[in-house]
C-alpha cells in the first residue's frame, strides 16, 4: 500500500457542486441531522396539508401549493410514511 495520500485526499473537502462538507462534519449538532442552510422546518399546517393532499396529488403539485420543491415533498412524505400520487411518465423514449 503506498505511503502517499490519494489525489482526492489532497483536495479541500468540497463536493462537485461546491458545498463545503467540512461544515457537515461538525459535532456541534449532537448527532442530529444537519439541515442545509437554506432549508426551513415544516409547519404543522404544511404537514396537515401534505397529509390531506398526498393521496390525490403529485409531489410537484403539492410543492407548488406549499412553496416547496417536489424533492422536499417526496422526502417529507416518505418520512411521514405517506403515499403520493405517481407522476405520469412520458411515453417519449430516447
Amino acid at each position: 500500500m503506498p505511503d502517499h495520500p490519494s489525489p482526492a485526499a489532497e483536495h479541500s473537502p468540497r463536493l462537485s457542486v461546491g458545498i463545503d462538507v467540512s461544515t457537515l462534519e461538525s459535532n456541534d449538532h449532537d448527532g442530529a441531522a444537519v439541515r442545509p442552510p437554506n432549508s426551513r422546518r415544516w409547519t404543522d399546517e404544511e404537514l396537515a396539508t401534505l397529509r390531506r393532499l398526498a393521496w390525490g396529488m403529485t409531489a410537484a403539485q403539492i410543492g407548488v401549493l406549499l412553496g416547496r420543491t417536489a424533492l422536499a415533498v417526496r422526502t417529507k412524505a416518505a418520512h411521514e410514511r405517506l403515499r403520493l400520487k405517481q407522476e405520469k411518465r412520458s411515453q417519449d423514449g430516447p
